[in-house]
């Protein structure tokens, strides 16, 4: 049983890795400008509060970060949570 959750453990470390390299590739960097320009309809300053509930790995995030200094993220599902704090 312990060697099964190392495993996982292995395996779920390498997913992380492996959206973290999605990250970085020029058609999710167009995406992010594309959301960033949408969200900014609703962004009056720098201080506007934004919060993301249900965060996922946190494309919405990022956009929201790149438009204010306060921005909270709630995501209740472990991997996709380390995902996010990965990010």
């Amino acid at each position: 049983m312990t060697s099964l959750i190392m495993r996982y453990r292995v395996y779920r470390n390498y997913l992380a890795l492996k959206w973290l390299e999605v990250f970085s590739d020029r058609t999710y960097l167009e995406e992010k400008k594309k959301r960033i320009k949408f969200y900014q309809q609703f962004a009056k300053g720098k201080s506007d509060l934004f919060i993301d509930v249900g965060a996922n790995i946190g494309n919405r995030t990022e956009a929201f970060l790149a438009l204010s200094d306060r921005v909270v993220s709630i995501e209740p599902q472990s991997f996709c949570a380390k995902i996010l704090k990965l990010r």
